[in-house]
């Protein structure tokens, strides 16, 4: 029962990356990370500062 439900876990895990991964691919990564980063061109940039203030 434990290891079905594992198995079950697993595959859907598995088809969750696939999702993501043809998302990236037909979108290009680049665009669906400034979608994820509200429409920032400079994403990382800004999540580098935002982590500054955050741990000072």
């Amino acid at each position: 029962m434990v290891l079905c439900i594992i198995i079950i876990l697993g595959v859907g895990v598995f088809f969750l990356f696939c999702f993501f991964f043809y998302f990236c691919f037909v979108f290009g990564l680049e665009h669906v990370v400034n979608v994820l980063f509200l429409n920032n061109c400079n994403s990382l940039e800004n999540i580098k500062e935002m982590n500054q203030t955050w741990f000072k």
